[in-house]
């Protein structure tokens, strides 16, 4: 796990990046600029926490990416929301189209579609001066494998060049015979030309077929195979899952352990639906991590995941519909970000069993009400949809004993739904509420309450007026931020 430390200053060079950029407007203050920075410097370091790799600097760099694509990027919408800077205001001050990749070693940043990619920042990874006797042995280990590998493979051709060259004299030897009690027929010799050619033929493709019928079919890491020879055989403790043309059709099992061979497949043999094995092809998978951000061609559907999958990052794909069957043998999801897709329909029990789930984003998307939500849900953000009062169940929030972070902004709820007791933060600006009771926040009938948890309420950009609902704030340790009229 990376500390913060480690990516201070790239981070520091995107928040400044974009807070240079909003600068340039003139609507915001010296101050407001610096609390935005902070702010978004501190967002950044949370959310890349458990995803900065300085060994593998590629590694999650979809997730760490910012983007603004027509919709502003939900980090940077925080940040701005901190200052009481509406998304008008964002979408007018910044690009259209925004790509900021912060990764370790190099933050760079593309305006645009087909722009250039330009670099603010690039570094070289810090190398150890001295290298410790562990180190040392590994690599004189290292080195001795790579050494006897490279002198087994030529061992092999060796082998393979005797083969062929023996078996070239055999064809001969074995041809010799056949000449000679054919000498007295009428044999042509172009005739005896064309026998040794067939025999030829015939008997060397046994010759390459050898290695692989001693070659070995071994796991290169779940969801993947390759082939080797008996003795290049390599241990690999983590791989990033690539597409890559097979050398043998192999398919996989539902586990995604069992490897099963098909070479010997018939045409009127079964065969598995195809969609299970491209998986960890068309998107990256490490261990406990599922990436399947802006998949080409287009993702429709939530694709099957291995079983020890903890944390899905599916974003800025087309998925129209979730279905009771996309995790319903995933236990062991955490959190499951659906950003940018086209979803307009969950069905009621597709999160029913994830037991574990604490994070769940569906922001951007198309949906008109929620379905029932796990327990254990801390985090739940569906801004930017098409939410009306009529698609919330009456305690759909209620329910939730430990939801601590609540957005639901930019969708057309005209009422403040009912909230637990755990909430932190919540965000409802960009609705149409119009009013706000006494019980909405507060008790009414008890003036002596306060609510410790809540830090942070929302409600700009609705059609009410705070200051005809003095009470309903009464017992919250701040008001609403944002701008009102």
């Amino acid at each position: 796990m990376a500390s913060g430390n480690m990516m201070q200053t790239e981070v520091s060079v995107a928040a400044s990046f974009i807070s240079g950029l909003l600068s340039s407007s003139d609507s915001l203050t010296a101050d407001q600029l610096q609390i935005f920075t902070h702010t978004l410097t501190d967002a950044l370091l949370e959310h890349y926490q458990h995803h900065w790799f300085p060994q593998a600097p590629c590694r999650g760099s979809g997730y760490r990416c910012l983007r603004i694509n027509h919709k502003m990027d939900p980090l940077i919408g925080k940040a701005a929301s901190a200052v009481g800077f509406t998304q008008e205001q964002l979408f007018s001050s910044l690009p259209v189209e925004l790509t900021l990749w912060v990764d370790p070693y190099e933050v760079s940043y593309r305006i645009g579609e087909d722009g250039s990619t330009c670099v603010l920042y690039k570094s070289s990874p810090l190398r150890p001066k001295s290298a410790t006797s562990a180190d040392t042995s590994a690599h004189r280990k290292e080195k001795l494998k790579t050494r006897r590998s490279n002198r087994s493979k030529r061992q092999s051709r060796q082998r393979h060049s005797l083969k062929v060259s023996f078996y070239s004299e055999a064809v001969t030897h074995c041809t010799a015979p056949l000449s000679s009690s054919l000498s007295t027929t009428a044999v042509s010799p172009h005739m005896m030309m064309e026998l040794r050619i067939l025999l030829f033929f015939v008997t060397v493709p046994w010759i390459f077929c050898e290695p692989t019928r001693t070659s070995k079919v071994v796991p290169k890491h779940k969801g993947i195979l390759k082939i080797v020879d008996d003795e290049e055989l390599i241990s690999e403790s983590r791989t990033v899952m690539e597409a890559r043309e097979p050398k043998k059709k192999v398919i996989l099992s539902a586990d995604y352990e069992s490897p099963v061979d098909t070479a010997g497949e018939g045409p009127g043999a079964d065969r598995k639906d195809d969609k299970e094995l491209p998986t960890c092809l068309m998107c990256v998978c490490l261990t406990g991590s599922v990436y399947c951000e802006e998949v080409s061609p287009d993702m429709t559907a939530v694709p099957p995941l291995p079983k020890e999958t903890a944390y899905l990052y599916a974003r800025f794909n087309k998925i129209a519909k979730i279905t009771n069957r996309d995790f319903a043998d995933i236990a062991t999801l955490r959190r499951i970000d659906l950003t940018g897709n086209l979803i307009s329909e969950i069905e009621d029990g597709a999160f029913s069993k994830l037991s574990q789930l604490e994070e769940l984003t569906l922001a951007e998307n198309k949906l008109v009400k929620l379905p029932m939500l796990p327990a254990k849900l801390v985090s739940l953000n569906v801004n930017h949809n098409l939410l009306k009062t009529k698609g919330l169940k009456a305690n759909i929030f209620k329910k939730l004993t430990k939801l601590s972070y609540l957005y639901l902004g930019d969708n057309g709820l005209e009422a403040v739904p009912l909230l637990p007791e755990t909430l932190r933060v919540v965000h409802l600006h960009n609705n149409n509420i119009t009013s706000l009771t006494d019980n909405t926040f507060c008790k009414g009938n008890n003036t002596h309450y306060i609510r410790y948890n809540m830090q942070e309420v929302r409600l700009d950009g609705n059609p009410i007026t705070l200051a005809q609902h003095p009470n309903s704030f009464i017992c919250l340790r701040a008001l609403p931020i944002g701008h009102y009229k």
